[in-house]
């Protein structure tokens, strides 16, 4: 890795999914996954952490506190808490353990819950519908031009649930590059952020596939 910087912004990954960085902080994680594929990579792990968050079920009283919250939800955390950098610690901590918290009280965030309302959060550049294989609604799709390419944040629902789902991009030339997997948890609406490489004007369709390729839900537009 040439950047000397890398690690520093490698470091802001969980903290920019989650939306814990300022504008200023952000625009530089946006400026280095421009050129960096790793940390492209690196965000499209990450993608599935809000959608955890908004989803985690509220303990019942007379639960161990060693269940809560769940394995799965320790482990993710856990991963994100990692990934921070060290001269950002006090601030990101904060955010860490305010997500923690809510887990705790099994409440869902209010920025995951509702990511258009949250200080700083990214304009949208485009807002497309999603239509399941049953012709019903399958939930939006908003995509965000971002220097590297494009930033999708999806709202999902009536998907199949406990299957592993991945959203794939394609472009006008056929060109495919998949932006977020996630296995669709019981509970709807999700929300799931994912990033590809393609210029938000050449986003041609955008399809949520099953492992073997199957579409369960399409968006065109």
């Amino acid at each position: 890795m040439t950047d000397p910087g890398h690690e520093h912004y490698r470091h802001l990954l969980g903290a920019y999914v989650l939306g814990g960085l300022d504008p200023a902080d952000r625009a530089a994680v946006d400026a280095h996954a421009a050129d960096c594929a790793a940390c492209r990579r690196e965000l499209a792990e990450f993608s599935v952490v809000p959608s955890l968050l908004a989803t985690a079920e509220v303990p019942r009283e007379d639960s161990p506190a060693t269940e809560r919250p769940s394995v799965a939800l320790r482990e993710t955390l856990r991963a994100v808490t990692a990934a921070r950098a060290a001269q950002r610690r006090r601030r990101v901590a904060a955010t860490a353990g305010l997500a923690s918290a809510a887990l705790a009280a099994g409440i869902a965030l209010g920025f995951v819950a509702h990511p258009a309302d949250r200080p700083g959060a990214p304009a949208t550049d485009r807002a497309i519908a999603l239509t399941t294989a049953s012709g019903t609604s399958g939930g939006t799709i908003d995509l965000t031009s971002k220097p590297w390419g494009t930033e999708l944040h999806l709202t999902l629902r009536d998907l199949p649930a406990g299957q592993r789902l991945t959203a794939m991009v394609l472009g006008p030339d056929g060109q495919a590059e998949p932006a977020a997997t996630w296995t669709t948890p019981s509970v709807s609406p999700m929300r799931v952020t994912g990033a590809v490489s393609l210029r938000t004007d050449t986003v041609h369709r955008i399809e949520i596939r099953t492992d073997n390729g199957t579409p369960v839900a399409v968006a065109t537009g």
